[in-house]
């Protein structure tokens, strides 16, 4: 018996958050409607928390956003992430962010109506706060392109040092946001040239010319 058919056993028995993991599966398995419809139980099962209850609900709202077997719907994507943040902000335990993230890509990128870029900033910060590298990248981008004065040069440093983007911190300090500083510029492209980053390790070898 492989472990589908184990999970699939469990549930009729009573184990009803066997659902989710039954979910994943067939998520992965590119079975987006079987996918979809095992989540639904999850979600509407007994007992389970509000944690578990959130990321059923991000894991249907992720295959609507994408279109997984299905047609794009950012609408109703943008259903499930809310709802699923609701039952996060219960949440005893911390979750990884990926509603929040994905809310904050959805208002900023106009995917249900006009751009909202201070509704995106305030779920990316809340997905930061959980972790999720994704938040952290999207929102240095954004703080990049949009002129926000309450953000300081710390905060976007700060941010893309965590992810480890080194070749966009110098060029931040070459001709960005910053002004020019060499120095800075140089200690990061170096950083992205230890990584095999081949065109830093070309713009680093500009400054000994």
């Amino acid at each position: 018996m492989n472990r589908l058919e184990d999970l699939i056993k469990n549930y009729d028995a009573g184990d009803f958050t066997a659902a989710f993991e039954i979910g994943k599966i067939y998520q992965d398995e590119n079975n987006f409607e079987s996918a979809i419809d095992w989540f639904k139980k999850f979600i509407h099962s007994k007992n389970i928390s509000q944690l578990e209850l959130g990321d059923g609900l991000t894991h249907i709202g992720e295959i609507y956003f994408y279109g997984q077997g299905i047609d794009e719907n950012y609408p109703k994507a943008e259903r499930y992430f809310l709802t699923a943040v609701e039952h996060y902000e219960k949440a005893t335990s911390e979750n990884d962010g990926r509603a929040y993230y994905y809310l904050g890509t959805i208002y900023y990128f106009s995917y249900c109506g006009e751009t909202n870029i201070p509704k995106a900033v305030k779920y990316l910060k809340k997905s930061v706060t959980c972790g999720n590298e994704f938040a952290m990248h999207r929102l240095a981008g954004i703080y990049l392109d949009e002129e926000i004065s309450s953000v300081s040069e710390n905060e976007i440093v700060e941010l893309l040092e965590k992810t480890g983007d080194w070749d966009i911190l110098g060029t931040i300090y070459i001709n960005g946001k910053f002004g020019c500083d060499p120095i800075k510029a140089a200690k990061y492209f170096q950083k992205a040239a230890d990584k095999g980053d081949a065109e830093s390790a070309r713009r680093l070898a500009e400054f000994f010319e």
